[in-house]
């Protein structure tokens, strides 16, 4: 949770009231002049002045990094009353460090300062109040919280109170407000409303459909590193909703956000090198891109790269892996992988002939992906003309046992002819 929580407050709080101390331009000469400064502000200081010199032991700035010395400087300005110094004192408690962790400690603080109208204190203390850690949850209090951040600009609570309106998080859901909280905060920056305005405008949802805005808004994620914005522009470019088509420039984006891990854009990549789009047709670099992609789960490229086996393109043709790739693509609820390892239990190739898992499988991809049911339906009633009624009612308990999630390799493998051959 605490990349959710806003970790240190940096004000343009001047430091003046520290300004007669003499700051020496060195290292060492600034070392000295702050911890001279240190011990002189806890007999007597202003309460701005121990905060800002907390920051500096805070963050390491000009001065070797000290919790525990942050910790003291800031109890003696929270003492005062001064609401920034309360706030970083709770993120200090909250996040354990100089001292231990402490949520109930961190939430005291974090109150007194939002009480004080510090919105960086309102937005954390209605994150507790959403976690219940440090006092009991409260989603009433943390709406109210969020709200009080919210209207004073801070932007991350708006974010936050766009996705309660959003979601209907335990008030009616209201559309109009949502979006309206996410564009302010998009406004701001905020790279999450970004990426989900790109979202609503890309879905239509609750407002036209408009490629272009979706895509205005995920560029400006994208250019902060949103991983998955940057995936989504890539599509976008991909396929020319929004933007002018362009494939070199989609991959530009793919290559950004598979760099931080993004699985669906290694499988893009691999489609790209498959097909020559925006790079030279490379079907090894296909192979791998696709392996990388399966390898962390994902459906589609497992299947993809089951494919490239079936047609030995890139690598010598190997029905029995492709039907293997096909049976894990086709678990993740992959109708092309249903249809696929269908027409290899069909022809007997990489696995024994089994018309009885054929029709089964050509059954579940009619019920997996409803706009191409009826091609599969077609192949399945062709195979049923060679089929007896036992073979056909036997075929039938077969798909609703493949229906069951994660049943697909167990139930071929328990039917009987369907088990795969050996490699």
């Amino acid at each position: 949770m605490f990349n959710k929580i806003f970790v240190i407050a940096l004000l343009a709080t001047s430091i003046s009231a520290c300004s007669s101390l003499q700051r020496n331009t060195t290292a060492s000469g600034i070392h000295h002049n702050k911890t001279t400064e240190f011990e002189t502000l806890l007999k007597k200081g202003a309460a701005s002045a121990q905060y800002e010199l907390g920051v500096d032991y805070d963050l390491g700035r000009q001065v070797p990094q000290d919790y525990s010395k942050a910790l003291i400087l800031y109890s003696k300005a929270a003492e005062a009353g001064f609401a920034p110094a309360q706030y970083n004192l709770a993120i200090l408690y909250h996040l354990g460090r100089g001292v231990a962790q402490d949520y109930s400690r961190a939430a005291t603080l974090y109150a007194k300062s939002a009480e004080q109208g510090f919105a960086p204190a309102q937005h954390n203390l209605a994150k507790l109040y959403v976690s219940g850690n440090g006092l009991a949850s409260d989603d009433q209090q943390a709406f109210n919280w969020f709200a009080k951040a919210a209207e004073q600009g801070f932007f991350a609570a708006q974010f936050e109170l766009a996705e309660i309106y959003f979601n209907g998080r335990n008030r009616p859901r209201d559309p109009r407000l949502a979006i309206d909280w996410y564009r302010k905060a998009a406004e701001q920056g905020q790279a999450n409303a970004q990426l989900a305005l790109g979202g609503i405008y890309y879905k239509g949802q609750d407002t036209p459909r408009d490629f272009a805005q979706a895509a205005f808004w995920w560029n400006k994620a994208a250019l902060q590193g949103d991983a998955n914005a940057q995936f989504n522009l890539g599509v976008l470019y991909k396929d020319g909703q929004g933007v002018k088509q362009d494939f070199s420039t989609a991959m530009s984006w793919f290559l950004k956000a598979a760099e931080q891990g993004n699985v669906p854009a290694l499988s893009n990549i691999g489609y790209l090198y498959e097909k020559g789009k925006g790079v030279a047709k490379d079907n090894r670099q296909a192979i791998d891109w696709y392996g990388k992609a399966s390898a962390q789960g994902s459906g589609i490229a497992t299947f993809r790269l089951g494919a490239m086996y079936a047609e030995g393109r890139g690598v010598t043709q190997n029905y029995v892996a492709a039907a293997d790739l096909y049976i894990k693509a086709a678990e993740s609820r992959i109708a092309a992988a249903q249809v696929a390892l269908a027409q290899l239990y069909e022809n007997g190739l990489g696995v024994r002939r089994g018309q009885v898992q054929a029709y089964a499988l050509y059954s579940l991809a009619a019920t997996t992906d409803t706009s191409s049911a009826k091609a599969a339906l077609g192949s399945r009633n062709l195979i049923a003309k060679t089929m007896t009624p036992a073979q056909i009612s036997a075929a039938k308990n077969l798909a609703s046992e493949l229906a069951k999630p994660n049943n697909i390799k167990l139930s071929l493998a328990s039917s009987g002819a369907g088990k795969t051959l050996k490699k």
